[in-house]
C-alpha cells in the first residue's frame, strides 16, 4: 500500500500540515489547528463544486456521472456541489455560512441548461434571510416550502395546521424515557409560553 503522508495543503490560505501538529505545545495551539480542519472542510465543499462545474465546461454535462464513479462519490452529491457553485459565484459566497444553506436556497431558482443560467435571483434573498434569522438548513427548507405552498394556493391556516400536526407527531411519538424529566418540563414550559404568545397576538 502506498504511504499517504499528510502533506502541507493550502485552501484559501488555510494550512494543514502534520509538522504543525508535531510542533504544537499549547492547548490553544491544538484548538487552533482543529478549527483549521473545520475551515478546510467548509471551503473544500465549494472547491468540489467548482471542480464539478469545470468538468461540465470541459467534458460536457453528461460526464459528471463517470467522474463521480471514478472518485467514489454519488452522482447526486456531485450534482448538488455543481448546482451550488453555479448558483453562487465567488463574489456571492459567504464562507461563514454552512454550505447546505446555499444548497437549500439554490432550490428557489430553476436552472436553464440551454441558456446556462438561473431563472431568477430569489436564492440570494433566501440566503440573506437565513443569515439574518440564523436559520438552520431544515428551518430554511420549511420557510421556502411554506412560501411555495402559499403560492400554489394553500391557505395560511392549512399551513399552520400542518406544522402543528408535525409538531404533535414528534412529541406524541417520542418515548418518555428518551428525555429526562427536566427536559420534558422544559418542552412543556416552551409550549405554554408559545400558547400565551399566540393568545396575546390574537387578543392584541
Amino acid at each position: 500500500m502506498k504511504k499517504n503522508n499528510l502533506a502541507i495543503q493550502n485552501i484559501n490560505g488555510v494550512r494543514l500540515s502534520r509538522e504543525d501538529i508535531d510542533q504544537a505545545k499549547e492547548w490553544d495551539d491544538l484548538i487552533g489547528l482543529w478549527h483549521n480542519t473545520t475551515e478546510v472542510d467548509r471551503l473544500a465543499q465549494w472547491y468540489k463544486g467548482d471542480i464539478a462545474v469545470r468538468i461540465g465546461i470541459i467534458f460536457g454535462e453528461d460526464s459528471l456521472g463517470q467522474f463521480a464513479q471514478e472518485v467514489g462519490e454519488s452522482r447526486s452529491a456531485l450534482d448538488n456541489y455543481r448546482r451550488v457553485a453555479r448558483a453562487f459565484p465567488p463574489d456571492k459566497r459567504d464562507y461563514n455560512l454552512p454550505f447546505y444553506t446555499f444548497l437549500a436556497a439554490s432550490l428557489a431558482d430553476s436552472f436553464d441548461k440551454g441558456k446556462k443560467e438561473f431563472a431568477s435571483e430569489r436564492r440570494f434573498e433566501w440566503v440573506e434571510k437565513a443569515e439574518t434569522n440564523n436559520w438552520s438548513f431544515l428551518r430554511l427548507r420549511q420557510e421556502m416550502e411554506g412560501v411555495q405552498r402559499l403560492n400554489r394556493g394553500d391557505s395560511q391556516y392549512t399551513l399552520c395546521l400542518d406544522y402543528v400536526k408535525k409538531f404533535e407527531g414528534i412529541l406524541l411519538h417520542t418515548e418518555v424515557s428518551k428525555l429526562s424529566k427536566e427536559e420534558w418540563e422544559q418542552i412543556i414550559k416552551r409550549i405554554n409560553t408559545l400558547a400565551i404568545q399566540l393568545k396575546t397576538k390574537i387578543v392584541g
